[in-house]
């Protein structure tokens, strides 16, 4: 069949005939008697062309023609009258109707061609529709599409951005502020929680907030569960590791509790911080039930926290390689390299703020005769045991370095040397009085220490002046008979 042709009349057997001609021509028509009929399957159905006679009354024609092409401007409309008038001619025009034939119909042959040509135009109009429609759905499939790879673009400059941003410091305090502050930008300002995990303690404590009113310092929440474990007497979930506890957020519960402000419409996003399979810390941003994260959102969130923990790695293998240039092996303390900084360092600060400070330096004596004798073991043991008792006298402020052999460097912040001298003094007299100090088989020798002093800026301004005072001060308490302290 070509296409869909109704014809309509109130004298539907002329209706009918004038179907069995059209029919001819492979048009599949629908013989009908009233407008109201017309219009049901117009609205239905894609109807080419409207072929309409004398129709029954509540209806004119040209409401007729006005209705359908209000339903479908694509379907053509073809008025028949055996008596037309100026305004039925006027308002076929008007209408837009495809053409008028003056009934009775006298030639056949002018009708079939009248309607192929109002088939052809309809055909015509319902394709153009169909390539517009294509064209409107494939141009917003574009708009979507444009309007995703923008989305992609942002949430990619912005990871790209937040991630330039953390990886420009390797200092930890700097990376965990950079992360809530980051994770609050990207999801809107919401408020964010960086939770660090304490493995020896089984806890995860606060580190960072942002957006959070008044947290308490101690936030701590306990991981209380159990490892492995497949006895169902042992009243407590199981879990294989604790990242996958954490993945499951039965934590967040005991946060809710002890977080101001937080109630049954708020929730929380969290994703736990891994390196390596192991759990670092988790983020946690807090959400409303009437403004969740969308899963944009979530995503961003998610691809962020991976960026954080590859950044934090990288932070920690730094931390851990400046740790093992600074530290002696053997002792644990500063090691030679890092004295020379810090006492550059702290020769400038005196500097600007006037201050002062005091350099100790000390040696072990009889250290090679114990060493020779008893083993480097033994004289290892010895040498920790000295940095206790150092340690036991200091405060945390003051930097005690290994400056090689037996010898030690103590760098006293903010004292003068009459106080450094006491120190000393307090140290000495503390590894003298110690049994644990005293050669073993009953030897005569005595282990004990020798004590040299310095003080900035009286005794010198620069790093060499210094050491050098203090070096020459510890061969006069040698060269006196050692066990003793030179200032």
């Amino acid at each position: 069949m070509k296409g869909k042709v109704i014809v309509v009349d109130r004298d539907v057997a002329f209706a009918e005939k004038m179907a069995k001609v059209l029919e001819e021509e492979k048009y599949n028509v629908f013989p009908l008697g009233s407008g109201k009929q017309v219009l049901e399957i117009v609205h239905t159905l894609g109807i080419h062309v409207v072929i309409c006679g004398n129709i029954a009354p509540g209806i004119s024609s040209l409401e007729l023609l006005k209705a359908i092409k209000t339903a479908n401007r694509q379907t053509e409309v073809i008025l028949m009258s055996d008596a037309p008038t100026i305004g039925l001619l006027e308002g076929a025009i008007k209408g837009e109707a495809s053409n008028f034939i003056q009934l009775p119909v006298q030639d056949w042959s002018a009708l079939k061609q009248i309607v192929s040509e109002a088939f052809d135009r309809s055909q015509g109009a319902f394709k153009n529709n169909r390539l517009i429609e294509d064209l409107l759905k494939k141009n917003q499939e574009l708009l979507e599409a444009h309007h995703t790879i923008s989305t992609l673009h942002q949430d990619t400059e912005a990871l790209y951005y937040f991630g330039r941003c953390l990886a420009t410091s390797l200092n930890l305090e700097e990376i965990y502020a950079m992360m809530t502050n980051a994770t609050n930008k990207l999801l809107n300002a919401r408020p964010t929680l960086l939770l660090l995990f304490n493995e020896i303690e089984s806890r995860l404590y606060l580190k960072k907030a942002i957006g959070v009113s008044d947290p308490p310092e101690d936030l701590t929440i306990p991981i209380d569960l159990v490892l492995g474990s497949s006895d169902p007497q042992v009243g407590k979930p199981t879990y294989t590791n604790v990242s996958d506890y954490i993945e499951e957020g039965a934590y967040l519960e005991h946060l809710k509790t002890i977080l101001p402000g937080i109630t049954d419409r708020h929730s929380f996003l969290a994703k736990p911080v891994l390196i390596h399979d192991k759990l670092y810390g988790v983020l946690i941003v807090i959400q409303s039930k009437d403004l969740e994260c969308t899963e944009r959102e979530i995503n961003l969130f998610k691809q962020f926290v991976s960026q954080s923990a590859f950044v934090l790695e990288n932070a920690l293998l730094h931390e851990k390689a400046n740790e093992l240039a600074n530290h002696d092996g053997l002792t644990g303390l500063f090691n030679r390299r890092y004295f020379q900084e810090k006492i550059a360092e702290e020769i400038k600060r005196a500097e600007r703020q006037y201050g002062k400070f005091s350099l100790i330096i000390s040696d072990i004596d009889h250290f090679k005769y114990f060493n020779d004798r008893f083993g480097h073991i033994e004289g290892d043991m010895l040498l920790k045991r000295v940095v206790a008792v150092m340690y036991e006298r200091l405060r945390s402020t003051d930097v005690v370095c290994r400056f090689g052999g037996d010898e030690f460097v103590i760098l006293l912040i903010d004292t003068e040397k009459k106080d450094a001298c006491e120190i000393a003094n307090q140290i000495r007299e503390t590894i003298e009085k110690t049994p644990d100090f005293a050669m073993k088989e009953g030897d005569e020798k005595k282990l004990t220490v020798s004590m040299g002093i310095s003080e900035y800026p009286g005794d010198g301004r620069t790093v060499v002046d210094l050491i050098r005072t203090a070096d020459q001060a510890l061969y006069v308490a040698k060269s006196k008979g050692r066990n003793q302290v030179s200032c």
